[in-house]
């Protein structure tokens, strides 16, 4: 959210909307301001999962108001009582959905931080323009110079003939 200057609005799911985003909560939390909203599911830790109504609701919503709405369905496929719906089976082909998927999670890559979106066309050729500096080089820390190598054995040559 920082690259874009925007910030975070939190909402708190509770036990007495079954720990799911309630549309009149949005309601009351979206201001003119608001650009996106972001739903998980199936949920960490809880494993709640969006029923197909609600995520056409929430679309529906999103929608109404020109707003983006990411979904992030990491977890997609680790789900265990509930039917997991992905809410771009339920979207309209113009929906301004951004779909978050992970290899990490489901194929036990804990750490190797892969994954991949579904995004419309247009925003997929600015993404893929942000990708290479974001993902792609090596982190700012590392291509900074403190006086000295960053690791010591590389301070000179790194052949037989460097002596």
């Amino acid at each position: 959210m920082h690259t874009f200057s925007g910030r975070v609005l939190p909402y708190p799911l509770g036990a007495e909307g079954d720990f799911l985003p309630r549309p009149e909560d949005l309601e009351r939390l979206a201001t003119p301001r608001t650009r996106a909203i972001l739903v998980t599911s199936p949920l960490n830790p809880l494993g709640t999962v969006l029923p197909r109504k609600l995520a056409q609701t929430l679309l529906a919503f999103a929608r109404s108001r020109g707003l983006w709405f990411i979904a992030d369905e990491v977890y997609d496929e680790l789900t265990f009582d509930d039917a997991y719906v992905s809410v771009g089976s339920v979207a309209d082909p113009g929906d301004r959905l951004v779909a978050v998927y992970s290899f990490s999670k489901v194929y036990a890559m804990t750490g190797w931080r892969a994954g991949y979106l579904v995004v419309p066309l247009d925003l997929s050729e600015l993404l893929t323009g942000m990708q290479e500096p974001i993902v792609s080089c090596v982190n700012t820390p590392a291509q900074m110079d403190y006086g000295g190598p960053a690791v010591p054995g590389l301070a000179g040559g790194r052949g037989p003939d460097s002596g």
